[in-house]
């Protein structure tokens, strides 16, 4: 999570000890048995060397359980998120605010452009953010229950019912069916 271990390298270590450049060798290997045995793989905290290269070798869809665009702690490149989603993967949001993103329309907006850019089959409802200490959340969202705000935020803005339905779950559970069986 916060270090760089024997499988690869992580999006924010602790300490700048241990680099491998991407994805170990037993990392690839690591990788390869878990897509055999059916496992969704989740690139979540994966350093962009090490994200991309596991995107190189995936046979299955990838996640990435909770990031965002941007340029910022935790947050994705255009570029990186385009390799999820070529797996034929899931980019999942999560509530976490930060400067431009601090309400439930604004993470609306942020769902429709990741629509536009990388199509609604891509994007979905992010994890981990129940369990946040350390970060603050959009105004308003105190746990799941508070979805609902989310929808007619995007109903609002013009996200169709299957939109939201795909992003809400549809997404992540075509990829779980595929990756599992």
């Amino acid at each position: 999570h916060r270090r760089n271990n024997e499988i690869g390298d992580s999006m924010n270590p602790m300490t700048k000890e241990n680099w491998h450049g991407g994805l170990t060798p037993a990392g690839r290997k690591i990788i390869e048995r878990m897509q055999e045995l059916g496992m969704v793989v989740d690139v979540a905290h994966a350093h962009k060397r090490t994200l991309k290269q596991i995107a190189e070798i995936s046979t299955a869809p990838l996640i990435d359980s909770h990031t965002n665009p941007g340029n910022g702690h935790r947050q994705r490149s255009w570029k990186e998120m385009e390799q999820v989603a070529k797996t034929g993967g899931v980019i999942c949001t999560w509530p976490q605010a930060f400067p431009g993103r601090s309400s439930f329309r604004n993470w609306a907006e942020e769902i429709l452009k990741m629509k536009q850019r990388l199509g609604i089959e891509s994007v979905g409802l992010g994890t981990d953010g129940g369990g946040l200490i350390d970060c603050e959340l959009i105004y308003g969202y105190k746990n799941i229950r508070d979805l609902i705000y989310l929808a007619t935020a995007m109903q609002e803005i013009g996200l169709s019912s299957e939109d939201i339905a795909a992003y809400m779950g549809g997404n992540f559970y075509r990829v779980f069916k595929q990756c599992v069986g």
